[in-house]
């Protein structure tokens, strides 16, 4: 036999080891190993034990298989040298094989056991995959030439110069490509950003919802799905709104008059903010003088949230919110022309007291009394001369959608008639996972509860999808009310007891396991015990 044919009978036999220990080891690779201790971290220690047992045999065993089937099939060539007849495997070449068998078995193994540490610790593998190929590719490419060289006696000096001279070419036509490569590993290995994760780079911002080895795509707010090159986004700066906390910081300014009391404004400024629901309630918010100008007082406004990223509309609302707070304590932010009439007047648009008539027709339009006295004679309706001193103590009010009018456990000292729009109800049920919803139509009356029994209010009462126009009725107003007729007074208690009887009966139809017993009824703090007391010291009076 020539030396040509033992050089491939040699060869076809370490294939044939290659590819028998790849065939019996291909369960246990060492990515559905990966996936299968992910999957563990949450289940017993002795699974997650076996799981690494399965990772570290998954990263020894094709090469032990291998080493181990190369010394049987050469064991058993030497207990039957005939089948060779005459010829005889080079010893350079087994040489060759083992030692680079044992130098992957080596580099496995290292890998598995950092994969372990990670596994342990609970944290990511910070090497892609990608990497790690390039890293096997690079070792296998490193050894096979020391092994020729070494081991083999041949000149690798033409081969390495030749592939040298490819990798230069290479490199220039695909510069681009490995820029944006490189980039995209050294961002995985330093872990820049993640998948999920919400960032602005230059005037693009949106959450990453893809990454690979050349772009990264971002998904707005809005739906467009930027496609940024790794290595633009290598080489920007790069605002991270959700790592490692998705709380941010938001500032906005407002200007008011010079005539405006400081501490007046900054309170209203921090309630309103701190009535739109994505504001961050744990943390603080705060409300200083920013600066002065020709035109104004410049106040800043800072409160946190979780939703930075969508932080033109929570901002938006948030000036909504104090733009109906300021005008219904007589405040507006005046226009900013730098000189004029305005610059130096309280507000732009001068806030208009509501007559008396004024109040008495927005009272008819709504028909308030047609409802409170619905079960009364037709004559029972007061005329205007009844509600001038009513009406001369009512407020006008306007809240924004969603906005707030209390909240149950608040401290009341009015209640209110709403004109026009409606009002969304919820009430919390002290002891019980349970709340119950209702809708204040226009011309009702809310929060009267408060007003009749001086405790905290019962329910929490915010302003529908729409703007709602509201009469405020403080506790004057309401005496007031209580003087107009003694048919307005039945009517009140008529509504108290009607309310406490559809309050109890909700409170008999939730679901089994629920209900509240009677002893929890009759406790002071109880909302059935508040509702009876109102009754009771209602018709006292």
């Amino acid at each position: 036999m020539d030396s040509l044919s033992l050089i491939s009978l040699t060869l076809g036999g370490f294939l044939a080891i290659f590819t028998v220990a790849t065939l019996l080891t291909l369960p246990l690779r060492l990515r559905k190993s990966e996936s299968a201790a992910i999957e563990v971290q949450k289940e017993t220690p002795s699974s997650q034990g076996e799981s690494w047992m399965t990772l570290l045999l998954a990263a020894v065993l094709r090469p032990v298989l291998i080493l181990a089937l190369t010394w049987c099939l050469l064991k058993i060539l030497s207990i039957h040298p005939e089948w060779l007849g005459n010829a005889r495997i080079d010893e350079r070449y087994i040489k060759a094989w083992y030692l680079f068998w044992v130098i992957l078995l080596f580099f496995n193994i290292n890998e598995a056991i950092g994969r372990l540490f990670y596994f342990v610790h609970r944290r990511r593998f910070p090497i892609p995959s990608v990497m790690l190929f390039l890293l096997r590719l690079l070792l296998i490419g490193a050894t096979s030439f020391a092994i020729f060289h070494f081991v083999l006696d041949f000149d690798t000096s033409q081969l390495l110069t030749s592939t040298a001279v490819v990798a230069a070419v290479v490199g220039i036509a695909l510069r681009e490509v490995l820029s944006n490569f490189l980039a995209g590993l050294s961002m995985n290995l330093v872990g820049t950003v993640e998948p999920s994760q919400w960032i602005a780079v230059a005037d693009k911002e949106g959450e990453i919802i893809h990454r690979n080895w050349r772009e990264t795509r971002l998904r707005s707010t809005s739906g467009h799905i930027y496609i940024i090159p790794n290595n633009t986004l290598a080489a920007s700066v790069i605002n991270n709104m959700t790592w490692n906390s998705p709380l941010r910081r938001h500032q906005l300014l407002f200007t008011l008059s010079f005539g405006d009391f400081p501490q007046t404004v900054k309170t209203l400024l921090q309630d309103a903010a701190r009535s739109v629901e994505e504001v961050e309630q744990s943390k603080s918010v705060d409300a200083f003088i920013h600066e002065y100008r020709d035109y104004g007082v410049v106040y800043l406004l800072r409160f946190w949230s979780r939703t930075y990223f969508d932080r033109s509309k929570l901002e938006g609302l948030v000036r909504e919110r104090v733009w109906y707070r300021l005008r219904r304590h007589g405040l507006s932010i005046p226009f900013p022309d730098g000189g004029s009439v305005y610059s130096v007047a309280p507000s732009l648009i001068p806030r208009v007291k509501k007559q008396p008539g004024d109040y008495i027709h927005l009272l008819h339009q709504c028909g308030f009394f047609n409802r409170l006295l619905a079960d009364m004679p037709r004559e029972a309706l007061p005329g205007p001369e009844q509600l001038l001193t009513f009406a001369a103590l009512l407020e006008h009010r306007v809240y924004g959608p969603n906005e707030h009018l209390f909240h149950q456990g608040d401290v009341g000292r009015c209640c209110f008639i709403v004109a026009r729009g409606y009002l969304h109800g919820m009430v919390f049920y002290e002891g019980l996972e349970a709340t119950q919803e209702f809708r204040v139509e226009t011309g009702e009356l809310v929060g009267e509860m408060a007003l009749l029994t001086e405790l905290p209010r019962t329910a929490s009462i915010k302003a529908d999808a729409d703007e709602v126009e509201l009469l405020e009725v403080s506790a004057p107003a309401f005496d007031a009310l209580l003087a107009i007729s003694p048919a307005v007074q039945q009517s009140l208690a008529n509504l108290a007891a009607r309310r406490s009887k559809q309050l109890f009966e909700q409170l008999q139809h939730l679901e089994p396991g629920q209900n509240l017993s009677m002893e929890h009824h009759l406790k002071p703090n109880s909302l059935f015990y508040k509702l009876g007391l109102a009754i009771h010291l209602f018709r006292e009076k």
